[in-house]
C-alpha cells in the first residue's frame, strides 16, 4: 500500500511539469558570420523563458530587422530596431498560444533565422 501511495504522489507531482512545456529554441541557421579578413563578425544570440524571447549582441545592431511568424506563415511581430552592443532586446510572449514560431533576425545581408516552442 505504502508503495502504491508513493507512485501516485510521485505521479501527480510529475504530471503538472509535463503540461507545462519548457519554452524552447529548436533550431537556428545562421548566416550571420559573414567575415573578411580585417574583422571579426559576431552574431546574435536568443534567448527564450516563460514571457519573452531575448536577442543579445556583443556588438551594436542598428536596424536590425526582427520577424516572427506562427506556423501558418502568419506574420506575428515585426520590428526594425537596434540593438546596443552587450545588452539584450527583450520580446514579450507571455500572451502567445502554444505552439512553433519561425523567427528571423536581418541586417544587410546578414541573417540568422530559427524555430521556437512556446
Amino acid at each position: 500500500m505504502k508503495n502504491t501511495v508513493l507512485v501516485l504522489t510521485a505521479f501527480l507531482l510529475l504530471f503538472p511539469y509535463k503540461l507545462i512545456a519548457e519554452n524552447t529554441l529548436v533550431s537556428i541557421e545562421d548566416g550571420w558570420n559573414i567575415e573578411d579578413e580585417r574583422s571579426i563578425s559576431f552574431a546574435p544570440q536568443l534567448s527564450i523563458d516563460g514571457q519573452n524571447i531575448y536577442i543579445y549582441s556583443e556588438e551594436g545592431l542598428n536596424d536590425l530587422e526582427v520577424i516572427i511568424t506562427d506556423s501558418l506563415g502568419n506574420v506575428i511581430y515585426y520590428n526594425v530596431t537596434a540593438v546596443s552592443e552587450y545588452t539584450t532586446y527583450p520580446i514579450l510572449i507571455d500572451n502567445w498560444n502554444e505552439g512553433e514560431y519561425a523567427i528571423q533576425l536581418k541586417k544587410g545581408s546578414r541573417y540568422m533565422q530559427g524555430i521556437i516552442r512556446i
